[in-house]
């Protein structure tokens, strides 16, 4: 019976190279060809190693003629490798959209796993993360980012997504005022490399901190659930008015403050009020 070829999804260093797997080193080595998200980048790793296997270019504006070239080294009994530019393959890139049809095609699709910018900074975390709802890549456009907040702030869990370093400035006001000032928050910026950062605090702190700086490369946010599980559980209304001398002593309005408060408490803003007003 003729073997088919294998299908390995496999992941590279988020930026130290030396992350990068035994077995991972293995795979590149021995399949016949790596489709990859940028040649160049995926070469430096293959410079790197000593390697010499084909690459295959497999970003947004080559896939279908990728999906054809995987299909047919498969058919023909040949192992390929899918990598993104760093990291695990499948988490918003679009060599993703390679799995989806191999998998259709009869192919046996096998991960490799290692390095994840996603479980990398969920590691280190100062507060729970489970469940959690990973946004990917967040929308470049303010209208789609406002649909997202408002969706996710329908449920209870931990937010995870990915953004450019250098629109922290801008984003960390937006998600103090979307998701709530007082929700933890981690940023791990340019994880494994020289200018490895995290920053942790409220959005709101956060939000302060980067006023001003500018940041480079790659960030990962974490972003935990709101205090209170969104289960609308009050604190009692000695601990809300305490928090809200220090909401109004940071700054903000009565009305900011009791919108701060029904977020991070996952109840109606009213509920806040008539707690602390209509009694």
């Amino acid at each position: 019976m003729k073997r088919t070829g294998i299908f390995y999804v496999v992941a590279t260093p988020i930026g130290n190279l030396a992350d990068i797997t035994l077995r991972a080193e293995r795979a590149l080595k021995e399949v016949s060809l790596i489709a990859c998200e940028d040649t160049r980048v995926t070469q430096k790793l293959l410079n790197h190693l000593g390697l010499s296997t084909p690459l295959l270019r497999a970003d947004e504006t080559a896939i279908p003629q990728a999906v054809e070239r995987v299909l047919a080294e498969l058919s023909a009994g040949r192992d390929v490798a899918l990598v993104s530019d760093a990291g695990t393959p499948g988490l918003s890139d679009p060599g993703a959209r390679l799995i989806s049809p191999v998998v259709g095609a009869g192919f046996e699709v096998i991960p490799v796993p290692g390095a994840s910018a996603l479980s990398s900074a969920l590691s280190v975390c100062h507060f729970p993360t489970l469940p959690l709802l990973f946004l990917g890549f967040l929308p470049k456009k303010k209208g789609e980012r406002d649909r997202m907040w408002a969706e996710a702030g329908e449920i209870s869990v931990a937010l995870g997504f990915f953004l450019p370093a250098r629109d922290l400035p801008k984003m960390l006001p937006e998600l103090a005022e979307s998701l709530g000032v007082g929700r933890q928050a981690l940023i791990a910026r340019e994880m494994s490399k020289v200018h490895e950062e995290y920053l942790r605090g409220t959005l709101a702190e956060l939000a302060e901190r980067a006023g001003g700086r500018e940041f480079k490369g790659e960030a990962t946010m974490i972003v935990a659930a709101p205090l209170g599980g969104g289960k609308g559980e009050l604190p009692s209304v000695k601990e809300l008015q305490k928090s809200l001398r220090e909401m109004l002593a940071g700054g903000l309005t009565k009305k900011e403050a009791y919108l701060a408060l029904a977020k991070r408490f996952g109840v109606a803003k009213r509920e806040v009020y008539n707690l602390l007003e209509v009694r």
